[in-house]
């Protein structure tokens, strides 16, 4: 049965209306936000109307977009990975919303900002901009924050001040893609934590999909729900084997030991015959399950695969 959201998450001890999350009531959150509109603007009136509609409906914290002015992101920069064809770091001097749980006071104090942080800032300057295709992106990409991505936050839009062109502002991962990534950590990456990065991934994937947006941070555009579901088994190999599936002889044989539960949802997904393959509903249930109750047989698979790795 379905909790109520006064049950989940507790009444504001404000207005005593049910929080939609644990640090946030809609009637007095929203408003607040509302009351700032004045406070602030991106100089066009179709991005504030797309960020002010994301905080005139924000459910948490981190649900809703900002307008976040050039002049706050330092030590801009093109990012040092080639992968990333374009894309710029900076260091975001206000910081990401965080939440202190472990305060019991006034509702605003629980709120807060976190250090200056590092992001990244989306787009080329070398490619054609179109401004329309900008709004559509940033509709989805609202849509994708709204349904809870956990794998890459998206934090708000800026705008290049030399090109004049508006720009997605997002999480900055050091590791770049997922193959840079593996070559830094590959050997100390156990199997549940590998568990864990497929968790997120096949549910943000869910969860991109509602909004119809490509999954760029793991370089594969989303096509259709069978190219999807193959896509998700070449990252479980890349995952397994620490290598790039076309790249390896024999593929999708390997030769390190993988768990035989997780070898089977692999090539599960790899099936040459689209309608063969998990959808991701049942994808999200078996990741979902051997990460929050693994049995004891897949626990006793992931121990013996990591000893037998190293």
């Amino acid at each position: 049965m379905k909790l109520s959201q006064e049950k989940l998450y507790g009444l504001c001890t404000r207005c005593e209306n049910p929080k939609s999350y644990y640090d946030w009531c809609p009637p007095c959150d929203n408003l607040k936000l509302i009351n700032e509109f004045s406070s602030w603007t991106s100089g066009n009136v179709i991005v504030n109307e797309i960020i002010r509609n994301t905080q005139k409906h924000a459910t948490s914290y981190t649900s809703y977009l900002e307008w976040i002015p050039w002049e706050k992101l330092v030590n801009v920069k093109k990012f040092k990975l080639t992968t990333y064809c374009g894309m710029l770091e900076a260091e975001w001097i206000e910081g990401e919303r965080i939440t202190n749980y472990f305060r019991d006071e006034e509702i605003d104090s629980k709120r807060e900002r976190s250090a200056p942080i590092p992001v990244f800032i989306e787009g080329d300057t070398n490619l054609t901009y179109n401004f329309s295709e900008f709004i559509t992106e940033c509709k989805k990409l609202y849509d994708c924050v709204k349904h809870g991505n956990r794998f890459l936050r998206f934090y708000g839009i800026t705008q290049d001040p030399e090109s004049s062109r508006f720009r997605i502002v997002t999480q900055f991962t050091n590791d770049g893609s997922l193959e840079d990534y593996l070559q830094k950590n590959f050997k100390t990456l156990t199997w549940q934590k590998k568990v864990d990065i497929l968790y997120y991934i096949v549910n943000d994937i869910a969860n991109i999909h509602k909004s119809g947006i490509s999954h760029r941070n793991i370089h594969i555009r989303i096509r259709n729900k069978y190219s999807d579901i193959f896509n998700f088994g070449l990252i479980m190999f890349q995952l397994a084997t620490g290598t790039i599936p076309y790249l390896t002889p024999n593929f999708p044989d390997a030769n390190i030991s993988i768990p035989i539960s997780y070898d089977k949802v692999m090539r599960a997904c790899l099936n040459n015959e689209p309608t063969k393959r998990p959808d991701l509903k049942k994808l999200q249930k078996i990741f979902n399950s051997w990460r929050q109750n693994p049995s004891y047989n897949l626990v006793n698979q992931f121990e013996l695969s990591d000893k037998l790795d190293w």
